[in-house]
């Protein structure tokens, strides 16, 4: 594998210049968003990927960035892209994360929830709290389940475990004893649309026709904002802390 130019697609895990143009400006904006609250800090991204966000928090001026993913081939190429002074990658898991307690004064982990399976959905959120500082912050993203896999017993994206409504985010959330600071969202989509009968027609046009009309796929813009009134976001960003 060459490590210089590209590197394979797998999965979920984006690579700069290989992934959709859309998956990039999701993730990018979620970068762009947490980057408000890594300056100066020790941060930990949590399924860091190919790394490019870890680069992107170092340049924003991190003190230290640390990358955890479980995919070697992703983090060999991570060593080799974005080999930032001030970064360091690591291969293991998000369930148990071989850093001291208390250390990040930052956490940034971007749809990584709904790939675990309860248990390591379990000891991945203890982690989160154990790595952490008691005044450290956490910006975590996740699909909004009203959005992607609505009236579905099981996800419908292959790659993801489960996925949450606001409510249950909420609920799974406060359980290990975090609190919620805010909630932002990417990609909003009007109440309307989600709508059994709405959404259910729109759907059937856009299979039937072989075109999508951009009301929950693409939707509105990738910028990580509050999450309107009216409005329900294709992805949860939420910052927590203890």
């Amino acid at each position: 594998m060459s490590f210089n130019n590209s590197h394979k697609v797998s999965g979920e895990r984006l690579t700069l210049g290989q992934s959709s143009k859309r998956n990039q400006e999701d993730h990018i904006a979620r970068y762009d968003y947490a980057t408000k609250f890594t300056k100066g800090n020790r941060v930990l991204d949590v399924a860091c990927g190919t790394g490019y966000g870890v680069s992107l928090i170092c340049e924003s001026g991190a003190l230290e960035v640390v990358g955890v993913d479980i995919d070697s081939d992703s983090i060999s190429y991570a060593q080799k892209k974005y080999n930032h002074k001030n970064a360091k990658y690591i291969c293991s898991s998000a369930s148990k994360i071989p850093m001291p307690d208390e250390y990040f004064d930052a956490i940034v982990t971007f749809e990584t929830i709904e790939h675990l399976e309860e248990e390591d959905r379990e000891l991945y959120l203890r982690e989160l709290r154990r790595v952490l500082k008691d005044d450290g912050v956490v910006i975590l993203s996740t699909p909004n389940k009203l959005i992607t896999s609505p009236w579905s017993k099981i996800p419908l994206n292959p790659y993801h475990i489960l996925e949450y409504y606001e409510e249950t985010l909420r609920d799974e959330i406060e359980k290990y004893n975090f609190r919620i600071l805010s909630w932002c969202g990417q990609r909003r989509v009007k109440n309307i649309f989600t709508k059994y009968p709405i959404y259910v027609l729109i759907r059937i046009f856009e299979k039937i026709s072989r075109k999508n009309l951009g009301i929950y796929d693409i939707a509105a813009s990738s910028e990580v904002k509050p999450i309107e009134r009216g409005c329900h976001p294709r992805y949860f960003v939420l910052k927590i802390k203890k």
